[in-house]
């Protein structure tokens, strides 16, 4: 499942972001993205298309979302603080971290 923001400008529809998931290799929970344009980051554009996607997944009987991102990115640290999920350390690779929303 994937949702998408567009914006038209000069009648052309562009794209500013997208939320999606996809089921894991094991089938026992789901991998989730989020990416917005830069010029539209900061304004509450990833909280509201996540929303959207845990919504949607909920509905769906999905009950784990997670992504594995780097534990530098200061911006995905802090909307999965906002979004109530949980962070630990990739066991894998020390510069990744694993975010996980049960819902």
């Amino acid at each position: 499942m994937a949702f998408v923001a567009t914006i038209t400008i000069a009648d052309r529809e562009e794209e500013i972001g997208v939320s999606r998931y996809v089921v894991n290799l094991y089938g026992d929970s789901h991998e989730f993205s989020v990416a917005v344009a830069d010029e539209w980051q900061n304004k509450g554009l990833g909280t509201i298309l996540m929303k959207q996607l845990i919504g949607y997944a909920r509905e769906q009987g999905v009950t784990r979302l997670y992504s594995i991102d780097f534990a530098d990115n200061y911006k995905m640290k802090a909307l999965a603080k906002d979004l109530g999920m949980h962070a630990e350390a990739d066991p894998n690779d020390s510069k990744q971290v694993i975010y996980s929303l049960y819902i």
